[in-house]
């Protein structure tokens, strides 16, 4: 948990006691006896995470992200609570991705504006893993009319994950050398 106080009674100092609590949207708000206007925000990890991922412009997160904020276990229950709330959705083992609630099922979907496709991509980069598109992929944008079915990509390199979301998987082609 993070704490920060502000007033004049914690630049002096002073210890303070909770006489108040109130909480909204993940942050305790608690009223300190010593003085009237001091109040010492406790925000929870939760609440930190959400911000974070809020705050982004990447769509895909690893689990290493949220490192720092908290430990590995409490991270974990976390992005699994924030995934059965519909903010989040599971790609890969500690792969997630920003979602949004689909406006005709009321289901959670990846929130990217290429869907999985942008999302699969981005998490190989995010993974460090070499990649380019597959051979359907490039042809399509050399002006052949044939438009990919499903996402394939090049991986140079060993590269064992599984990349998922509902019957969305990435395909790998390896490179022929």
């Amino acid at each position: 948990m993070r704490a920060s106080l502000f007033g004049p009674a914690t630049m002096a100092g002073l210890a303070y006691v909770a006489i108040d609590e109130t909480e909204h949207r993940g942050i305790r708000w608690e009223k300190t006896q010593t003085c009237q206007t001091c109040y010492m925000i406790i925000q929870t990890l939760e609440s930190s995470i959400r911000e974070k991922i809020r705050k982004s412009r990447r769509m895909v997160f690893l689990r290493d992200d949220f490192a720092a904020l908290g430990g590995y276990d409490q991270v974990g229950r976390v992005l699994r609570k924030l995934e059965a709330q519909g903010r989040l959705v599971r790609i890969g083992k500690g792969l997630y991705a920003k979602a949004r609630m689909n406006r005709i099922t009321g289901k959670p979907m990846i929130a990217a504006p290429g869907g999985f496709d942008q999302a699969a991509k981005e998490a190989l980069s995010r993974l460090g893993v070499q990649w380019e598109p597959a051979s359907a992929e490039k042809a399509y944008q050399a002006g052949h009319a044939q438009i990919p079915a499903r996402v394939v990509v090049k991986v140079k390199g060993p590269f064992h994950r599984q990349i998922v979301y509902g019957k969305h998987y990435l395909s790998i082609e390896r490179y022929s050398s």
